[in-house]
């Protein structure tokens, strides 16, 4: 954390030497992702990444991204990571059902409803992307807007990434420093390496 305070990007092991045989993220990651002042990425073991994050089959940048509160500094950063590696981006927008409408595991949904929600939410993410979209135009942005909960959008989407960026809050009290659940599950269960961007 200290050397954090000065650093640009911050790289670390998913799991050091210690701790406990299984767990796939260990305490001083997740320590340093949820509390440091700068990116953080996590590098898990070589057993629990996915066929592309050392480039050899499919290698893309993917960026978590929540539309209808888009984070400025996440963003930026997927963008940059893509134009630099010469590769895709993409956009995982996880979305649910509108609170009105019939559980997701009920028959009544009707697939136009379905169909019409999904429309507006691709559009939400088309308009959330377009000022990072004018500012790199060389980037091949790929939306992926999908219906499910945003942790498991994201581990599920990891198998196929090169690096998958992530947003975190920060707080203004260091009692208030650690990692929401969607990050959380990320780092326990990505197949490549996470960047956690405050």
């Amino acid at each position: 954390l200290t050397a954090a305070a000065s650093a640009g990007l911050l790289v670390v092991g998913a799991r050091g030497w210690g701790g406990f045989e299984g767990l796939a993220v260990g305490s001083v990651a997740l320590r340093v992702a949820a509390m440091a002042d700068c990116p953080v990425v996590t590098v898990p073991d070589e057993g629990r990444t996915g066929a592309g994050w050392d480039g050899t089959d499919a290698d893309e940048v993917q960026l978590g991204f929540d539309a209808h509160a888009p984070a400025e500094a996440p963003a930026a950063f997927a963008f940059r990571a893509a134009q630099e590696r010469g590769v895709p981006l993409r956009v995982v927008h996880a979305w649910a059902l509108p609170p009105a409408s019939p559980s997701a595991w009920m028959l009544t949904v009707l697939e136009e409803d379905r169909a019409m929600w999904e429309d507006q939410e691709s559009q939400v993410v088309s308009d959330a992307l377009r000022p990072w979209r004018e500012d790199c135009p060389e980037v091949a942005v790929v939306p992926d807007v999908v219906l499910l909960n945003p942790a498991e959008a994201l581990v599920r989407a990891s198998e196929r990434a090169g690096l998958l960026v992530i947003g975190r809050r920060t707080a203004t009290r260091p009692t208030q420093l650690r990692l929401g659940p969607v990050a959380h599950a990320v780092l326990h269960h990505a197949r490549c390496p996470v960047a956690v961007v405050p």
